[in-house]
């Protein structure tokens, strides 16, 4: 994968234009109504953003997307955005958006992760990065379904996603394989998806029709005998021994990709303990760094602003720029 966006959105020159893709950040366009008010009652002990901080995590604008994209894009020449997006459905069960001001009128108003897409999107394009989404398919709002008819939703929403985003979403911002294949990441949850082997079966059917896409599959989980080679692995998992991932590695060969989750924490006192975090050497091998290191580019980096798990890049008011700085001199030794 390679960087086809020639210009800026001010006209400059993007020196980015024709470097290798190495790191995939999953970015979220909104947050979770529900961390402030459990914040305020103490339920837990999250950070927050530095800009904004807890008053301004719930609010977007065209503004603070491009602050954001511009601080991606000066970690390394090498990234592209994945931008998270859920079903309606999903987004209204779980909380999931954010307020956005509307135009021409004086406030903001809530607004799902699909509606916000578009406008991170050109944020992201604006600063030089190819996009691509981060499809993320729960079931929320149907717990009560038997699992059979949950699983059905799971295919259900995966095509309609899918037909939404190669409908509406594809320019020279869209995130494209050398070959041409268009990249789509998905993720679920199993206990929401409730996957059996017949309906994961139709999931990989599907993937498998669809080979205009290259699958970056978090969602399927599927046997890597039951999909083509245009279906690649990556698991969003919190693996501080590295075993997970290297079992799916040597399960998947080439097709797995690393995925970078380098701590795990739901609170202060957690995230300062050394069992909530990965080990630097194994944060080096799964950027690619270091002799023998085999190259299995794009990395999928978790993630730029997930604070309900203090899973983020994003200069935030307890670290400042702490843990942005280490993550860019990390990237600086991808060569």
């Amino acid at each position: 994968m390679h960087n086809a966006l020639q210009y800026l959105g001010d006209g400059l020159p993007n020196v980015a234009h024709r470097m290798p893709i190495r790191n995939l950040v999953v970015f979220q366009a909104a947050g979770w109504r529900g961390l402030p008010l459990d914040a305020h009652a103490g339920l837990i002990d999250p950070t927050w953003p530095r800009d904004g901080g807890q008053r301004g995590y719930l609010r977007r604008s065209a503004a603070r997307y491009r602050a954001q994209m511009r601080l991606i894009r000066d970690l390394a020449p090498t990234m592209a955005v994945a931008i998270l997006v859920m079903p309606d459905t999903d987004a209204r069960a779980s909380g999931y958006g954010a307020y956005q001001r509307a135009r021409l009128l004086p406030w903001a108003r809530w607004r799902s992760p699909l509606a916000l897409f578009a406008s991170a999107r050109a944020a992201a394009r604006r600063a030089g990065l190819p996009v691509a989404p981060f499809l993320s398919i729960n079931n929320y709002g149907g717990p009560q379904r038997p699992f059979s008819c949950r699983a059905r939703q799971t295919l259900y929403q995966l095509e309609q996603l899918t037909d939404w985003y190669l409908t509406h979403h594809l320019d020279d911002a869209t995130l494209r394989c050398d070959d041409g294949r268009i990249v789509i990441l998905t993720e679920g949850l199993p206990d929401q998806t409730t996957l059996d082997d017949a309906h994961r079966q139709r999931l990989a059917d599907f993937c498998n029709r669809r080979d205009d896409v290259l699958w970056i599959d978090n969602l399927g989980l599927f046997d890597p005998r039951q999909v083509g080679g245009h279906v690649w692995r990556s698991a969003a998992v919190f693996d501080p021994s590295g075993s997970v991932q290297e079992s799916l590695r040597d399960a998947w060969g080439d097709r797995y990709r690393w995925h970078y989750v380098p701590r795990f924490a739901k609170s202060r006192t957690q995230l300062a303990r050394a069992e909530h975090h990965v080990p630097l050497a194994l944060k080096r091998r799964w950027l690619n760094v270091g002799a023998g290191s085999a190259a299995r580019y794009p990395t999928v980096i978790s993630q730029w602003n997930e604070y309900a798990e203090y899973l983020h890049l994003e200069p935030s008011e307890l670290e400042g720029e702490s843990t942005y700085r280490e993550f860019q001199a990390l990237l600086a030794e991808q060569g």
